[in-house]
């Protein structure tokens, strides 16, 4: 035996001193000697961390730490442990091969809590990989649409006027509040969440959606200046968490803004965003809300009676408190909602609908969808009820096998459970399916 070998925990409990310098007085030592945080797995607590503030006691007579963050473990998709006998180990690098260093990373530590076990598998890699590549597009579109409108200077400067930019900068700052607050508290996997629903959802999927109409229209103001800035806070809010795209897409948008000269030389060195008390509308977020709710249930409608994407519909909108603000998002709701003509109404002017329509109650509006041009009604009525008779065969049959002593003794206790939640799902889809038809043969419905 080699006399100098120390026990692995014995050594790995002089870390935070020796590797500084200790037992000499070096200027290491005392420049970094305590450290603030430190940050391991649950499992190692008492093996590792509590012999490290030991020793730290018994040889400088100060505690290493102030601050202990323990993360979880990390198990497989169904939540069972990761063992090589089991060969359900994720390797690192094939996955990092597959989807990136960086959507590895970001699944790692999205939706995580401190000391919880955290389940890792194709999914998440795979979503994960996806905000990645939905980042790397929307950047793509600022970055091409910079190229055709150059920013001037006093561009980046200019206050929102339009309610939609008021919304997307206030929902920014409230982001940067929000995750600056998480990120003090340790809670780092809801900061990540919630970057991930601005950037995929109200970023991405709405206030990129409604500037595309805008610059195709060339309507001023130009909202370049805000889909430039949202994306380059965006762009430091997620650096922490995903280094190397960000790093990448923040020095391609470095380059075709005008105060690139005064922008530091790497994101990694660039402040972190700060939230701007004055910086919050809430009068263009509850416009806002309602645009994108009205939108969506028409959208919802649209799908479920099959209506051709291209087709154009007519839509009536009354409102109470939000009527000029709606006004204003009317081309908007147009375009996304495809719906021609539009008319948005104060409440008062609400009369009975003359014509069978489809009413839509919603949080602030109420939303009027004419079935007539919309439907075919005798040929939704005639596929709905064709559906109808097939599902209700599908319910005889599993309550044939549930009732079935035979199965009930021989199958496993899983799949008996998995029958159930099948035939549920069945009796919960006709059940809407005889809503839609009860919709379809009255002068008007509640949705």
């Amino acid at each position: 035996q080699d006399p100098d070998v120390l026990d692995t925990w014995f050594s790995s409990a002089l870390w935070p001193h020796s590797t500084l310098g200790w037992p000499d007085d070096t200027d290491d030592l005392r420049y970094f000697y305590p450290g603030s945080v430190m940050e391991t797995g649950y499992d190692i607590l008492f093996f590792w961390v509590a012999r490290m503030i030991m020793m730290g006691l018994e040889d400088i007579g100060e505690i290493p730490f102030h601050t202990v963050y323990l993360h979880g473990l990390i198990r497989e998709e169904s939540g069972e442990k990761m063992s090589k006998l089991r060969g359900n180990v994720i390797n690192p690098a094939e996955a990092i091969s597959k989807y990136g260093v960086d959507a590895l990373r970001f699944a790692l530590t999205t939706g995580t809590s401190p000391g919880n076990d955290m389940n890792l598998g194709k999914s998440k890699l795979e979503s994960s990989r996806n905000f990645v590549n939905k980042l790397w597009n929307a950047t793509r579109f600022i970055l091409r649409s910079l190229d055709t409108e150059r920013l001037e200077p006093q561009a980046i400067e200019l206050q929102p006027q339009r309610i939609e930019d008021q919304w997307i900068d206030s929902q920014l700052n409230k982001l940067v509040k929000n995750v600056t607050e998480l990120m003090e508290e340790f809670q780092f996997g809801e900061a990540e969440q919630q970057i991930y629903d601005f950037v995929w959802s109200k970023f991405c999927d709405w206030y990129i959606e409604i500037a595309k109409i805008r610059l195709r229209s060339q309507l001023t103001p130009s909202p370049l200046p805000f889909l430039a800035n949202t994306l380059e806070k965006s762009l430091r809010l997620l650096h922490p968490f995903m280094p190397f795209v960000t790093e990448e897409l923040w020095q391609s948008l470095k380059q075709r803004l005008p105060d690139k000269g005064q922008m530091p030389a790497s994101i990694m060195i660039a402040p972190y965003p700060f939230a701007d008390d004055k910086g919050f509308a809430p009068e263009a977020e509850r416009v806002m809300d309602s645009v994108i709710e009205i939108i969506r249930s028409i959208r919802n409608v649209r799908a479920q009676y099959k209506v051709k994407p291209g087709k154009w519909i007519e839509a009536q909108v009354y409102t109470g408190e939000l009527l000029s603000g709606l006004i204003t998002q009317a081309n908007i709701i147009e375009t996304l909602a495809k719906v021609q003509p539009l008319t948005i109404l104060g409440r008062q002017k609400r009369g009975p609908t003359k014509d069978k329509a489809l009413v839509l109650v919603l949080k602030e509006a109420e939303v009027v969808l004419p079935l007539a041009g919309m439907v075919d009604r005798l040929a939704e009525e005639q596929r709905l009820v064709k559906e109808s008779e097939e599902i209700k065969g599908r319910i005889a049959q599993l309550e044939a096998r549930l009732r079935d002593n035979a199965f009930l003794s021989k199958a496993p206790f899983q799949v008996i459970e998995r029958e159930k939640q099948k035939l549920a799902m069945l009796e919960d889809k006709l059940k809407r399916l005889h809503q839609e038809l009860s919709q379809l043969s009255s002068s008007s419905a509640d949705m």
